[in-house]
Protein backbone atom coordinates (compact mmCIF):
# COMPACT_ATOMS: atom_id res chain seq x y z
CA UNK A 1 0.00 0.00 0.00
CA UNK A 2 2.85 2.39 0.83
CA UNK A 3 4.41 1.68 -2.58
CA UNK A 4 1.23 2.82 -4.34
CA UNK A 5 1.04 5.93 -2.15
CA UNK A 6 4.64 6.85 -3.02
CA UNK A 7 3.87 6.40 -6.72
CA UNK A 8 0.69 8.48 -6.55
CA UNK A 9 2.47 11.33 -4.78
CA UNK A 10 5.40 11.24 -7.22
CA UNK A 11 3.41 10.62 -10.41
CA UNK A 12 3.28 14.25 -11.60
CA UNK A 13 7.04 14.45 -11.20
CA UNK A 14 7.49 11.16 -13.07
CA UNK A 15 5.06 11.77 -15.94
CA UNK A 16 7.76 12.30 -18.57
CA UNK A 17 9.60 9.27 -17.23
CA UNK A 18 6.44 7.22 -17.79
CA UNK A 19 6.36 8.20 -21.45
CA UNK A 20 10.05 7.37 -21.89
CA UNK A 21 9.43 4.00 -20.22
CA UNK A 22 7.26 2.97 -23.18
CA UNK A 23 9.74 4.21 -25.79
CA UNK A 24 12.76 2.55 -24.15
CA UNK A 25 11.02 -0.51 -22.72
CA UNK A 26 13.14 -3.04 -24.63
CA UNK A 27 16.46 -1.55 -23.49
CA UNK A 28 15.24 -1.22 -19.88
CA UNK A 29 13.66 -4.65 -19.48
CA UNK A 30 16.75 -6.57 -18.37
CA UNK A 31 17.79 -3.84 -15.88
CA UNK A 32 14.28 -3.74 -14.48
CA UNK A 33 14.00 -7.51 -14.13
CA UNK A 34 17.36 -7.60 -12.39
CA UNK A 35 16.30 -4.90 -9.92
CA UNK A 36 13.06 -6.81 -9.26
CA UNK A 37 15.03 -10.05 -8.69
CA UNK A 38 12.87 -11.84 -11.25
CA UNK A 39 13.94 -14.01 -14.14
CA UNK A 40 10.73 -13.48 -16.12
CA UNK A 41 8.33 -10.62 -16.37
CA UNK A 42 4.91 -11.24 -14.89
CA UNK A 43 2.93 -8.56 -16.68
CA UNK A 44 3.55 -5.08 -17.97
CA UNK A 45 1.53 -3.39 -15.23
CA UNK A 46 3.60 -4.96 -12.42
CA UNK A 47 6.83 -3.93 -14.12
CA UNK A 48 5.51 -0.43 -14.72
CA UNK A 49 4.64 -0.01 -11.02
CA UNK A 50 8.07 -1.34 -10.05
CA UNK A 51 9.69 1.04 -12.55
CA UNK A 52 7.90 4.05 -11.03
CA UNK A 53 8.81 2.94 -7.52
CA UNK A 54 12.48 2.53 -8.48
CA UNK A 55 12.56 5.96 -10.11
CA UNK A 56 11.00 7.62 -7.09
CA UNK A 57 13.15 5.88 -4.45
CA UNK A 58 16.34 4.56 -6.05
CA UNK A 59 18.62 7.33 -7.35
CA UNK A 60 21.21 4.82 -8.62
CA UNK A 61 18.61 3.15 -10.84
CA UNK A 62 17.73 6.65 -12.09
CA UNK A 63 21.35 7.18 -13.16
CA UNK A 64 21.25 3.94 -15.17
CA UNK A 65 17.87 4.89 -16.69
CA UNK A 66 19.19 8.31 -17.72
CA UNK A 67 22.22 6.65 -19.30
CA UNK A 68 19.92 4.37 -21.32
CA UNK A 69 17.68 7.16 -22.65
CA UNK A 70 20.56 9.32 -23.89
CA UNK A 71 19.86 12.97 -24.60
CA UNK A 72 16.29 12.68 -23.31
CA UNK A 73 17.77 12.73 -19.80
CA UNK A 74 18.09 16.52 -20.04
CA UNK A 75 14.32 16.76 -20.31
CA UNK A 76 13.55 14.87 -17.11
CA UNK A 77 16.60 14.65 -14.85
CA UNK A 78 15.88 17.94 -13.11
CA UNK A 79 12.54 16.55 -11.88
CA UNK A 80 14.10 13.44 -10.40
CA UNK A 81 17.84 13.99 -10.06
CA UNK A 82 20.12 10.96 -10.27
CA UNK A 83 22.80 10.05 -7.77
CA UNK A 84 25.55 12.64 -7.91
CA UNK A 85 28.12 10.27 -6.42
CA UNK A 86 27.65 7.57 -9.08
CA UNK A 87 29.13 8.45 -12.48
CA UNK A 88 28.66 6.59 -15.75
CA UNK A 89 30.72 7.70 -18.73
CA UNK A 90 29.32 7.64 -22.23
CA UNK A 91 29.81 4.02 -23.25
CA UNK A 92 27.93 0.99 -24.45
CA UNK A 93 26.42 -0.95 -21.55
CA UNK A 94 24.76 -4.32 -22.10
CA UNK A 95 21.43 -5.33 -20.58
CA UNK A 96 21.11 -6.27 -16.93
CA UNK A 97 23.34 -3.54 -15.49
CA UNK A 98 23.12 -3.47 -11.68
CA UNK A 99 24.55 -0.74 -9.47
CA UNK A 100 24.21 -2.26 -6.01
CA UNK A 101 24.98 0.22 -3.20
CA UNK A 102 27.02 2.20 -5.69
CA UNK A 103 27.82 5.42 -3.87
CA UNK A 104 31.23 6.91 -4.72
CA UNK A 105 31.45 4.78 -7.84
CA UNK A 106 32.88 5.77 -11.22
CA UNK A 107 32.46 3.56 -14.29
CA UNK A 108 34.31 4.49 -17.48
CA UNK A 109 34.97 1.66 -19.93
CA UNK A 110 35.04 1.15 -23.69
CA UNK A 111 32.27 -1.41 -23.46
CA UNK A 112 30.47 -3.34 -20.73
CA UNK A 113 28.73 -6.63 -21.45
CA UNK A 114 25.46 -7.94 -20.09
CA UNK A 115 24.74 -8.67 -16.42
CA UNK A 116 27.40 -6.39 -14.97
CA UNK A 117 27.23 -5.68 -11.23
CA UNK A 118 29.22 -2.99 -9.46
CA UNK A 119 29.30 -2.18 -5.74
CA UNK A 120 30.29 0.89 -3.69
CA UNK A 121 33.55 2.81 -3.94
CA UNK A 122 34.58 1.14 -7.21
CA UNK A 123 36.60 2.90 -9.88
CA UNK A 124 36.67 1.59 -13.43
CA UNK A 125 38.61 3.99 -15.54
CA UNK A 126 41.49 5.48 -17.47
CA UNK A 127 45.16 4.72 -16.96
CA UNK A 128 48.17 4.43 -19.27
CA UNK A 129 46.37 5.25 -22.50
CA UNK A 130 43.05 3.50 -22.20
CA UNK A 131 40.04 2.19 -20.38
CA UNK A 132 38.94 -1.41 -19.79
CA UNK A 133 36.68 -3.60 -21.90
CA UNK A 134 34.44 -5.64 -19.61
CA UNK A 135 32.75 -8.88 -20.66
CA UNK A 136 29.46 -10.52 -19.69
CA UNK A 137 28.51 -11.65 -16.17
CA UNK A 138 31.17 -9.62 -14.36
CA UNK A 139 30.89 -8.56 -10.72
CA UNK A 140 33.19 -6.00 -9.10
CA UNK A 141 32.96 -5.82 -5.31
CA UNK A 142 33.52 -2.86 -2.97
CA UNK A 143 36.61 -0.63 -2.99
CA UNK A 144 38.12 -2.19 -6.11
CA UNK A 145 39.98 -0.34 -8.86
CA UNK A 146 40.05 -1.57 -12.47
CA UNK A 147 42.12 0.70 -14.72
CA UNK A 148 44.02 0.73 -17.98
CA UNK A 149 43.69 -0.59 -21.49
CA UNK A 150 42.82 -4.11 -20.32
CA UNK A 151 40.21 -6.77 -21.01
CA UNK A 152 38.10 -8.41 -18.34
CA UNK A 153 36.67 -11.67 -19.71
CA UNK A 154 33.25 -13.23 -19.26
CA UNK A 155 32.12 -14.74 -15.93
CA UNK A 156 34.67 -12.88 -13.81
CA UNK A 157 34.44 -11.95 -10.14
CA UNK A 158 36.73 -9.23 -8.81
CA UNK A 159 36.86 -9.34 -5.02
CA UNK A 160 36.76 -6.45 -2.58
CA UNK A 161 39.72 -4.06 -2.26
CA UNK A 162 41.50 -5.28 -5.40
CA UNK A 163 43.65 -3.26 -7.79
CA UNK A 164 43.49 -4.64 -11.34
CA UNK A 165 45.65 -3.28 -14.16
CA UNK A 166 46.17 -6.45 -16.20
CA UNK A 167 43.92 -8.65 -18.31
CA UNK A 168 41.71 -11.17 -16.53
CA UNK A 169 40.70 -14.24 -18.56
CA UNK A 170 37.15 -15.58 -18.65
CA UNK A 171 35.85 -17.76 -15.79
CA UNK A 172 38.24 -16.27 -13.24
CA UNK A 173 38.31 -14.84 -9.75
CA UNK A 174 40.65 -11.96 -8.85
CA UNK A 175 41.60 -11.74 -5.17
CA UNK A 176 44.43 -10.39 -3.06
CA UNK A 177 46.79 -7.46 -3.38
CA UNK A 178 48.35 -7.47 -5.92
CA UNK A 179 45.54 -9.24 -7.78
CA UNK A 180 45.99 -12.99 -8.02
CA UNK A 181 43.88 -14.63 -10.70
CA UNK A 182 42.31 -17.99 -9.88
CA UNK A 183 39.95 -20.12 -11.95
CA UNK A 184 36.29 -20.02 -10.91
CA UNK A 185 34.91 -23.37 -9.86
Amino acid sequence: MITYLIIIVNFPRLLIHSLLYYFYYDSLLEDLLRECNESQRRNNWTLYIRFLWLLSKHKYFRRTFYHRIGKWRYLCSFMAPPASDFLLAKMEIGPGFNAAHSFSTVVNAKKIGSNFTVYQDVTVGYSHGGVPVIGNNVTIYANSVVVGNITIGDNVVIGACIFVNKDIPSNSLAVGVPAVIKPLK
